[in-house]
């Protein structure tokens, strides 16, 4: 009888413990704003099309990953990004391709020679409409980082 009640005690004080300190992560990130710019690799992305803010999605489709980064055997930059609109995930893509090689950190003018940047975004009833920019202002790499696959800065500004 003894073990039992500690046994019970154990399992009652791991309950406890389990729930008191499991909590839910608030994103500090609201969906009204971009989140902050970092060079750690943070898998964090957004920005403004037009006046409508892009954030990535956040979820876990199978097959189809909401946010991709591939660094091409030329040396560009290929990113793809779902958004999350109007409360839940849509499948509204942004596609981007550099093609400067090799690239590094710096700064550079975006042209039809150097990038493309398709934007493909479907409305409820499923029509969608595609944008394509192949002069679209600049590109500013503040770490482009091949080894731990981090890149960040500022990737469309016009």
């Amino acid at each position: 009888m003894k073990t039992l009640k500690s046994t019970f005690f154990i399992l009652l004080g791991c309950c406890f413990l389990l729930f008191t300190n499991m909590k839910c992560k608030k994103d500090k990130n609201s969906l009204n704003t971009l989140p902050p710019i970092t060079t750690e690799g943070k898998d964090t992305f957004g920005c403004m099309f037009g006046n409508e803010l892009w954030l990535r999605a956040y979820t876990l489709t199978i097959g189809y990953p909401d946010l991709d980064a591939h660094f091409t055997e030329e040396g560009g930059l290929y990113i793809v990004c779902s958004r999350y609109r109007d409360g839940i995930p849509y499948e509204d893509d942004m596609r981007i391709r550099f093609t400067n090689s090799p690239m590094q950190e710096g700064t550079y003018i975006l042209n039809a020679s150097n990038t493309s940047i398709d934007i493909w975004v479907y409305q409820k009833d499923g029509t969608g409409k595609e944008y394509k920019f192949d002069n679209a202002g600049t590109l500013k790499l503040t770490r482009f980082d091949v080894v731990n696959k981090i890149v960040s800065g500022e990737f469309f500004s016009a």
